[in-house]
């Protein structure tokens, strides 16, 4: 590895700075004014890659119009670049969104070059990670037979009415348990595994409400199927970037994987070091 683009609108290009500069001169001053993450931080990360054996070529783009069409032929030379670092929330306006950051790695997710990419982000990783699966998603599933899946939860409605909003809940604390029964389709009939998480919930409810051992797994298949229907329309219809798998729920460290494009996930508070940046993530 011998270079890295960081994409990131907190982040200073060398062109925004020599701008600055130049406007600071014309004014009579020689002040910088620049709104975005500590001078220090910046450094400590440019540093970090730089004091990797070897030493790292670090370019930045600011992230100034992503997501805006034309700007997307940006992703074109992304290949270029060894590493990708992308700033999750590129458009500060839409505090928590990955919108444009999803397209870029859409975008790549079609390129014939293979693209190593780390998310950096304030959020939290399990956070971002959720979200950029669910962008990259490009299928549907079935988790079972429709009408015996109905007729499960009906039967869950006559113990009591509000027992299956209780289950989504218990369930659906984030997306973790949809994501793991997507990557790990048996576990839905594997109750003892339901005991950990992201199932444990749901698992502690069915045992207190009584719910029947031989209509559990039909329950959640149902739950998840209802799931699946309210977040379709994150998916990703272009089928073209091959299989995606990624990691599961309780893994240490989060990845996705498409045919041409491995990404990991970071937080900023964290430092780009050889022991915990991408040589970590890239196993």
């Amino acid at each position: 590895m011998r270079s890295v683009l960081i994409i990131d609108d907190d982040y200073p290009t060398l062109d925004g700075l020599i701008q600055g500069m130049t406007a600071s001169k014309k004014a009579g001053t020689t002040e910088k004014k620049w709104s975005g993450a500590k001078p220090q931080d910046v450094l400590a990360v440019i540093k970090g890659f730089r004091e990797q054996e070897p030493p790292l070529i670090v370019d930045i783009h600011d992230g100034s119009n992503v997501g805006v069409a034309p700007e997307l032929r940006v992703a074109d030379h992304l290949h270029q670049s060894d590493l990708l670092v992308l700033d999750f929330e590129l458009v500060k306006a839409k505090r928590d969104d990955g919108t444009s950051a999803i397209n870029i790695l859409r975008k790549l997710a079609q390129n014939p070059h293979f693209n190593l990419v780390m998310m950096h982000s304030s959020l939290e990783p399990e956070r971002v990670f959720e979200d950029v699966v669910l962008g990259l998603i490009h299928e549907e599933i079935e988790f079972g037979d429709a009408d015996q899946l109905t007729a499960a939860l009906e039967e869950v409605e006559v113990l009591d009415p509000d027992l299956p909003a209780q289950l989504r809940t218990a369930l659906f604390q984030d997306n973790a348990a949809f994501l793991e029964a997507r990557i790990k389709p048996h576990i839905i009939s594997d109750i003892d595994a339901w005991k950990a998480q992201p199932f444990a919930g749901f698992s502690s409810l069915c045992e207190q409400a009584g719910i029947g051992v031989e209509i559990r797994p039909h329950v959640l298949a149902k739950l998840l199927d209802q799931k699946q229907e309210a977040l379709k329309e994150r998916f990703w219809t272009e089928k073209s970037a091959g299989a995606l798998t990624y990691s599961h729920s309780n893994a240490p460290l989060k990845w996705v994987k498409l045919n041409t494009l491995f990404i990991g996930f970071t937080k900023k508070t964290q430092k780009f070091r050889p022991n915990c940046g991408p040589k970590k993530y890239a196993r």
